[in-house]
């Protein structure tokens, strides 16, 4: 199947999708973040965008509009979600951290803390502790929500849904790593552990792990954590023997953070 062409302005930005893509979907793959505090239902109409065809402008929502053919979208800064210019990490409480086993130099890890509107991350030397780079982000599967019972709503019962907010955390995290790579100097290849916490929604959707549950009484979580995964297997871009540890949650609306 053919991709389609997406232009969209003023941010002069293109990207290629298939058609019937969402323009929300187009949208964020071009890292442009369209507030749908919805979480995509069409109710709340803050997504509203323009489609222009030579002289013709048609007003739409990017929530419920579908690409059919090469297009140009127009977003204006009231349909944005305003991000933070800056996300402010605080690590001035540092603990002594007393090593369960001994690890040889050079060896690194992250730990990414999952927040419903944002992510943090730092990078730590292993054997000693230190931390070598921190950074925090947006959580992009705001796209589809800025709350988690939207997010929940999005992937109940839907696995095309599911997998669209578990992409887009691992991508996110992916790119995070190389920036904090970059910070510190390091190759990703020399990291080997990643801990992941968060409230219990988010763990659960970074796990691929419906989280339905979670809205439906007796609000218990369907998956309950301390679990670790090969990296390659959740497609995170680190060493290839890299593991991943998820912390277990305590319960519906307690996650491991």
């Amino acid at each position: 199947m053919n991709e389609l062409k997406v232009i969209f302005q003023p941010q002069g930005r293109t990207v290629y999708v298939l058609p019937g893509t969402k323009i929300i979907e187009a949208a964020a793959n071009a890292g442009i973040i369209i507030d749908t505090p919805c979480g995509g239902s069409g109710t709340c109409k803050k997504c509203k965008v323009t489609i222009v065809e030579q002289d013709t402008r048609i007003d739409c929502l990017a929530c419920q509009q579908t690409i059919s053919k090469d297009t140009t979208v127009e977003v204006p800064q009231n349909s944005l979600l305003l991000a933070p210019d800056k996300i402010v990490i605080d690590s001035e409480i540092v603990h002594k951290i007393i090593p369960d086993r001994k690890y040889e130099d050079g060896t690194f890890g992250v730990a990414v803390d999952i927040g419903t509107t944002t992510l943090a991350a730092s990078l730590v030397n292993l054997k000693d502790g230190a931390e070598i780079a921190v950074m925090g982000s947006h959580n992009p599967q705001i796209t589809y929500g800025d709350d988690v019972i939207s997010r929940i709503n999005v992937s109940s019962g839907n696995p095309k849904g599911l997998e669209h907010l578990q992409k887009a955390i691992i991508k996110q995290i992916n790119s995070m790593i190389d920036n904090l790579c970059k910070q510190g100097g390091i190759d990703k290849n020399s990291i080997y552990e990643i801990t992941i916490a968060g409230n219990t929604a988010m763990q659960h959707l970074f796990r691929g792990i419906d989280p339905s549950p979670l809205a439906q009484l007796p609000f218990e979580p369907a998956w309950r954590g301390g679990e670790s995964v090969k990296a390659a297997q959740l497609n995170i871009k680190i060493n290839p023997d890299g593991v991943v540890y998820i912390f277990p949650v305590i319960g519906g609306f307690v996650g491991g953070d």
